[in-house]
């Protein structure tokens, strides 16, 4: 039998047709049109719902007259069956009783038909991988747990928590580089940092700095590799350290007495980023926030959005990284961390007589900048012009800080080393 309670069903619409009050109280367990299992019921809480939408007053006669013009009376049962509706509720004190009876059965039949559609995917193999069969089913869950009704929440609490946070800096987390810190005013747990560049100028290598000062500051530290693999991410925090230079580990010449060295390292590395969580195996969306979930780290990083794949039917590029931008927009708002999402710029900003970044260049969408808290750019001159600029010379660009200041300050930059320097000359003489 398939699960479902047609006199709860009853009584729900029967309780608001008596007092139209009770809709306020029962409509946070009803949202979904195809929630009540009955068709002649699920017609009129339907109508009831739009009717409620558009302000329109609730009572037996205006709800009948709502369906008739909607040429709905007939399939909602007629007039006859309202009324009686109305006159088997004397009382609607277990409005919200009934209500989660139907939410219930509703979740029910969800699951049953949920489980054959994975059991069929499962017995034909029409999956890809495993990873598509659990994003799928972790998708249904979290469809399904987001039908429940908001908890109401106490001004007290709010109040509680709102000043603790203003009292302390729980909340603020330092980027390690103190011009970016001193301009952008570091990070928000609940926001998300944007970091643009052009391919070869740098905004890997400023991640990677990032990383450090936040391991280095205590936090847990959640990386998706799109595009560059975990060992390579590595093999700059060596550079980085300052043993080698990154063209060394690259060239791989090494000597006993280096092996050495890079075996100390290893051990050093294993204490020092123990809290450092890296994948260059996840490019779904949905598992990406799965995984997020399942660690809640202080901080996540995805180098970079535009490769990660999205569960969506969209043909605009620019939709899929909307819906991206949403989904680390929430999971960072509703488990307290921040987020940083590196992403490619446009390629029309190399055909500018200025080729210095601005906020419009982000790559397929406006999203990016309206969602993030912070739009951070790295800039090399040297990339465009070698003869006018420094190899050794960045500019961080501040793009947009809600909480600091916009601006541009030149730092050193030494590639080979994968690290940011105070000034020029100190950059080149690391070199």
């Amino acid at each position: 039998m398939i699960p479902h309670s047609e006199e709860s069903e009853k009584a729900v619409i029967g309780a608001v047709l008596v007092d139209p009050v009770v809709f306020e109280e029962v409509e946070g367990w009803l949202r979904k049109p195809g929630i009540f299992y009955k068709n002649n019921n699920k017609i009129i809480w339907n109508r009831i719902r739009t009717m409620a939408k558009e302000n329109k007053p609730l009572d037996q006669i205006t709800i009948y007259e709502e369906l008739r013009e909607n040429n709905e009376i007939e399939k909602a049962g007629g007039g006859l069956y309202l009324s009686s509706l109305a006159e088997m509720t004397p009382s609607t004190a277990n409005a919200q009783y009934y209500a989660k009876v139907v939410y219930q059965k509703y979740v029910q039949r969800q699951v049953l038909q949920t489980s054959a559609e994975l059991q069929k995917m499962s017995e034909e193999g029409s999956f890809s991988d495993t990873s598509e069969l659990l994003n799928k089913h972790a998708r249904y869950i979290n469809e399904l747990q987001d039908l429940q009704p908001t908890r109401k929440v106490e001004i007290g609490d709010v109040l509680d928590t709102s000043f603790e946070s203003i009292i302390t800096s729980d909340d603020i987390i330092k980027f390690g580089i103190p011009e970016l810190d001193d301009f952008a005013g570091g990070m928000t747990r609940g926001e998300i940092t944007a970091l643009g560049g052009r391919p070869s100028h740098g905004k890997t290598t400023l991640m990677i700095n990032i990383v450090d000062s936040l391991l280095a500051q205590g936090l847990t530290v959640m990386v998706f590799n799109r595009e560059m693999r975990n060992a390579a991410m590595i093999e700059k925090l060596v550079a980085l350290r300052g043993d080698f230079k990154y063209s060394e580990l690259r060239r791989k010449n090494f000597t006993e007495s280096d092996v050495e060295r890079l075996s100390k390292i290893k051990e050093q590395f294993k204490i020092k980023y123990k809290n450092l969580i890296m994948y260059d195996d996840v490019r779904d969306l949905d598992e990406s926030i799965r995984e997020i979930k399942r660690y809640k780290p202080d901080v996540v990083i995805d180098d970079y959005i535009q490769l990660t794949k999205v569960d969506i039917n969209k043909k605009d590029r620019r939709f899929e990284v909307e819906e991206i931008m949403n989904e680390y927009k929430w999971v960072a708002k509703s488990l307290h961390l921040a987020v940083i999402a590196v992403s490619q710029l446009s390629r029309e900003i190399e055909k500018r007589i200025d080729p210095k970044p601005k906020m419009s260049d982000f790559s397929e969408s406006g999203s990016i900048e309206q969602v993030a808290e912070t739009a951070l750019f790295v800039f090399r001159g040297y990339v465009f012009n070698s003869d006018d600029y420094s190899e050794y010379a960045m500019e961080l660009i501040v793009g947009k800080s809600r909480y600091g200041r916009v601006g541009t300050y030149e730092v050193g930059f030494n590639g080979n080393r994968c690290k940011f320097y105070r000034d020029e000359e100190s950059a080149r003489k690391a070199a």
